[in-house]
C-alpha cells in the first residue's frame, strides 16, 4: 500500500515511517527536508496546493503533522495551524483518491489535563465514548480534527480513525519519568519544556506508531482509540492520583479495573486491543529500564 505520512520527520513520525516500511511504500510529508521519501521536497501542510501534489496516488495517509502541545506557539497558532492542516490533508486526500486515514488525535481532546482548566471526567476508566471538553486552543484543534474527518467519512469508500494517544515516552523523557516515580526532584528537562502529565499517564511511541499502521491496515467506516500503556508512570495507586488531582472521587464503570492493578491507566485501551489486535509492549516497568539505562 502507497501510505504518506504527514509529520513524518518528527519525533513520533519517524517511529511511524519505520512501523510501516517494511511492508508498504512510505512518502513522508513534511515541512522539514531531510532528503529521504520526500519526492517533491518539503511540504507545507498550510499549502493546500503543495498538500495535493504530496497526497497524489497515495492510498492511505496518517497524519501526525501540526503543532504539538509540547511545542511553543501562541493560543492562534495552535488553532489555525492544526485545523487548517488537518482540512487540508482530508480535502487533498479525497480528492486525488485515498481511501483510508488515520488521524492523530490526542487525550487533551477530553479537557482532563490543563491547569486551571481542567475538568474531572464523568466516570473510570476513561473510554472513547466520553465527552471531549477541551477547550485550550491545542485540546480544541484536536476536538475540531475530529469532527473535520468524521466529516469527510461521509464519503463513499472513505475509512477514518483516530487515535488518542496519551503522554508519549520518547527516550529524553524517561529520566523524567523515573525520578517521579520515585518521588525524587526532576532533572533538567532540557529541551523538553512540558510539564508532566498531571494523571501520569504515559505510551511509547513505538507502540503508538503499531497502532497507526493497525488503525490503516483495519479500520473500515469510523473508528477512535485510545493509545496508552496499561499502567502509569505515578508514584501513588490511580485512584489516589485522581482524587489528589480532582478533588473528588470519580464513579467507577469497572470497579475491578482498578483492584487488578492498583497503577492501572485511566484510560482504557481495550477497544484497541479487541478490534486491531494492538498491545503495548512497553508498559511501565519496560519503559523505567531504558529511563535507568
Amino acid at each position: 500500500m502507497k501510505v504518506a505520512i504527514t509529520g513524518g520527520n518528527g519525533q513520533l513520525g519517524r517511529y511511524v515511517v519505520d512501523a510501516f516500511e517494511p511492508d508498504h511504500e512510505v512518502t513522508v510529508v513534511d515541512r522539514v527536508d531531510l532528503g529521504n521519501r520526500q519526492p517533491i521536497g518539503p511540504v507545507d501542510l498550510l499549502d493546500l496546493e503543495k498538500v495535493k501534489l504530496a497526497l497524489a496516488g497515495q492510498q492511505a495517509v496518517v497524519h501526525l503533522g501540526g503543532l504539538d502541545a509540547a511545542v511553543d506557539a501562541t493560543p492562534e497558532q495552535f488553532f489555525h495551524t492544526n485545523t487548517i492542516a488537518t482540512w487540508n490533508v482530508m480535502h487533498a486526500g479525497c480528492e486525488a483518491g485515498v481511501s483510508r486515514f488515520s488521524l492523530c488525535s490526542s487525550t487533551s481532546a477530553y479537557g482532563f489535563s490543563l491547569a486551571g482548566q481542567r475538568s474531572a471526567p464523568d466516570y473510570l476508566p476513561i473510554d472513547e465514548s466520553h465527552r471531549l471538553r477541551a477547550s485550550d486552543p491545542y485540546g480544541l484543534s484536536k476536538r475540531v480534527l475530529e469532527e473535520i474527518g468524521s466529516g469527510f467519512s461521509e464519503r463513499e469508500n472513505v475509512s477514518v480513525s483516530f487515535l488518542r494517544p496519551c503522554y508519549v515516552a520518547f527516550d529524553p523523557l524517561l529520566p523524567r519519568l523515573v525520578c517521579c516515580k520515585n518521588d525524587e526532584p526532576e532533572p533538567d528537562g532540557g529541551e523538553w519544556k512540558e510539564s508532566l502529565p498531571p494523571l501520569r499517564w504515559v505510551v511509547a511511541p513505538e507502540d503508538v506508531a503499531q497502532c497507526f499502521r493497525l488503525a490503516i491496515e483495519n479500520v473500515e467506516g469510523l473508528e477512535v482509540f485510545n493509545v496508552c500503556a496499561d499502567d502509569t508512570f505515578s508514584s501513588t495507586p490511580t485512584r489516589t492520583r485522581v482524587q489528589a488531582v480532582f478533588g473528588v472521587s470519580i464513579p467507577e464503570r469497572q470497579p475491578a479495573w482498578f483492584d487488578g492493578n492498583p497503577f492501572a491507566s485511566l484510560l482504557d485501551n481495550s477497544k484497541a486491543k479487541r478490534l486491531l489486535g494492538w498491545q503495548p509492549n512497553a508498559n511501565w516497568d519496560v519503559l523505567a529500564k531504558r529511563g535507568k539505562g
